[in-house]
């Protein structure tokens, strides 16, 4: 990933804080980490600089997000998180390659600036043409720019729904994502989140008879049976 500055580098104090940190930054830079270190589950929870973050690789087929400047892991997505982001990407690229006028860009596994001291990953992400998001940067691949809709796919377990149904809620909805879409293929359901100043309002609960569609995109509509057919 590439973002557009470095967080400011750490301090000794940051470091002593976080008795799970094993040896003292490098005070030139604000790395906590030597040079080729693959960050892997056995880092979770620790601090770590925007700057090392975008440099070093995370051991696959894990991901990693920084959440309020610490490491959080999420483990390989399962069949039924494989199957549901691949019916809302295919879908949505071929969205993008017949209305070009409209989309600027479709881009899966989008990453978004969430504050200082946080990066998140979307599924799936839209940035449209003439967005009022736009003025964040004049480059749509910048991560400081949030997209118009993101889409987010829940795996098993109480920590994932809280990820993707409390934490990104909020981080989303702070950055300006005008909707952001939580597709949960355990439930068998698709929330469709549309933004107010005051907090998201839900604006459709989807099953498996139903189609996904949105004003943001207009005639695009998703069958959502493939998509919410997995438990697993």
């Amino acid at each position: 990933m590439s973002v557009a500055s470095p967080e400011s580098p750490a301090t000794p104090a940051d470091w002593s804080a976080d008795p799970r940190n094993d040896g003292p930054p490098d005070l030139l830079t604000g790395f906590r980490f030597p040079a080729g270190h693959v960050l892997g589950p056995e880092d979770e929870g620790k601090l770590i600089s925007r700057e090392e973050f975008c440099s070093l690789h995370v051991l696959e087929p894990w991901k990693a997000e920084r959440v309020a400047g610490r490491l959080e892991f999420m483990p390989p997505p399962g069949r039924s998180h494989r199957v549901a982001s691949g019916v809302f990407r295919h879908a949505l690229m071929r969205y993008f390659v017949a209305r070009n006028d409209l989309v600027e860009d479709f881009e899966s596994e989008r990453w978004a600036l969430v504050g200082d001291d946080g990066e998140r990953q979307g599924d799936a992400a839209v940035m449209l043409r003439d967005s009022p998001l736009a003025g964040a940067s004049d480059d749509f691949t910048d991560p400081a720019r949030a997209p118009d809709v993101y889409f987010e796919v829940v795996s098993p377990g109480s920590r994932a729904r809280q990820r993707d149904y409390a934490d990104k809620r909020a981080d989303y909805h702070r950055i300006g994502v005008r909707e952001y879409v939580i597709v949960d293929p355990i439930r068998r359901r698709v929330t469709v989140l549309r933004h107010e100043p005051a907090g998201y309002v839900e604006a459709a609960t989807l099953g498996p008879e139903d189609s996904y569609s949105s004003p943001l995109l207009p005639g695009l509509s998703i069958p959502l049976a493939e998509a919410l057919g997995g438990d697993g």
